[in-house]
């Protein structure tokens, strides 16, 4: 899904997927702009893809897995009713880096 100010231009994506550790979960990812952070359209799209996700979908949870070091996203995720779990990190690879990703799961 492809984050817009206007209706038109993109300015990032949310994508959601059925998580690799449990089918019965949905992650979401997104990412915005460089140019467009800081203004809002993150924690927009994420509520409107995690309430399409509750309404449509039903998982069991909706997730965000989120790099210990992004404080910008965990600040997203948290105004988005999300909260970190106890679950261990999650390795992935990404852009020929390795990161360590922290579970977020969407408050009920």
């Amino acid at each position: 899904m492809a984050v817009t100010t206007d209706g038109i231009l993109p300015r990032g994506e949310v994508l959601l997927f059925r998580s690799g550790s449990d089918e019965r979960d949905v992650e979401l990812a997104y990412g915005v702009g460089p140019a467009h952070r800081g203004q809002g359209p993150a924690g927009r799209a994420v509520r409107l893809a995690a309430e399409y996700t509750v309404r449509e979908i039903r998982p069991r949870r909706v997730v965000l897995r989120i790099d210990a070091a992004n404080a910008a996203s965990e600040a997203v995720a948290r105004s988005c009713a999300f909260e970190l779990t106890d679950e261990p990190p999650v390795r992935r690879e990404s852009r020929g880096r390795e990161a360590v990703l922290r579970t977020w799961r969407l408050r009920a």
